[in-house]
């Protein structure tokens, strides 16, 4: 069993992965602090110990008898979390570099995602993107498109060689929320993750129903035209895999996701450190 941790703009997502079946087990979501204290992660997890003793996945002195794994979009919040996960797992915890750079993070080493990528500058892309490559070619075979509801919505394609060949970054149902909010004089700032929130109709008839139809059903058709694209200049594709935090809540109503799985991160990240060997 491993500790995996993905950090990121928005959540930070840690989670007990188990090695056999690759499921996630266990997992605890909070916001993402680039200012947090070791201290302060310790109170966040202290409920793994007690977790992996329950899954008899604890060994020498109660520690994690995998390993801990840390995929981050976020740079300055990752010291914190090296202590805790160290002693949480009893080894030196790997950090997930795209290009092969370490982080110079004491009590931590550099692993790369073993994927190849076929893209202009690989220190550009975003480690959980790769990550997410990773998983879902694991799981689904190739060609493969991966559409992440995050923070920012992203779409990845891995080829059918399971080559990373690049993808699309859009502003994520989140952030246009927080700016029509912030960038108007006049509109709220809406909600949209619980089934309540969701739009009824198309045509909203007061101003949060329009805001939360713009920006659902925006995404949802930004979604199915941007996979048709792709398959328009790719060709054919095995599956269309979705993870993030709004991806329950949209996935369903579009028509090009065959997939939902809220954990691929933490699972490719599962995968990564196995095959560190």
């Amino acid at each position: 069993m491993k500790l995996a941790v993905d950090i990121g703009n928005t959540s930070t997502v840690a989670g007990l992965v188990d090695s056999g079946s690759n499921s996630v087990l266990y997992h605890k979501r909070f916001a993402t602090d680039s200012h947090r204290s070791a201290e302060q992660y310790n109170e966040l997890l202290w409920d793994f110990s007690e977790k992996l003793e329950s899954f008899g996945a604890s060994g020498v002195d109660g520690h994690c008898t995998g390993g801990a794994i840390i995929c981050s979009v976020v740079p300055d919040a990752v010291p914190g979390m090296v202590a805790p996960l160290e002693a949480l797992s009893g080894n030196i915890v790997s950090v997930v570099s795209v290009d092969g750079i370490g982080h110079g993070l004491p009590g931590t080493h550099m692993i790369q995602p073993g994927m190849r990528l076929q893209v202009d500058n690989i220190s550009e892309v975003g480690a959980d993107r790769v990550v997410n490559g990773v998983a879902a070619y694991e799981l689904f075979g190739g060609p493969v498109v991966i559409v992440d509801f995050g923070t920012a919505l992203t779409l990845d394609y891995v080829d059918a060689d399971g080559v990373y060949c690049g993808g699309i970054i859009a502003p994520g149902c989140g952030i246009s929320l927080e700016a029509l909010h912030l960038k108007t004089a006049k509109l709220p700032l809406v909600s949209l993750k619980k089934p309540g929130e969701l739009p009824v109709s198309v045509v909203g008839k007061n101003t949060v129903e329009s805001i939360r139809s713009g920006v659902y059903w925006g995404a949802v058709s930004m979604v199915d035209g941007l996979v048709e694209k792709i398959r328009g200049e790719k060709g054919f594709l095995k599956r269309v895999v979705a993870t993030g935090g709004f991806a329950s809540s949209v996935a369903g109503s579009t028509t090009s996701i065959d997939e939902v799985d809220e954990f691929l991160t933490l699972k490719g990240l599962g995968l990564i450190y196995e095959r560190k060997g």
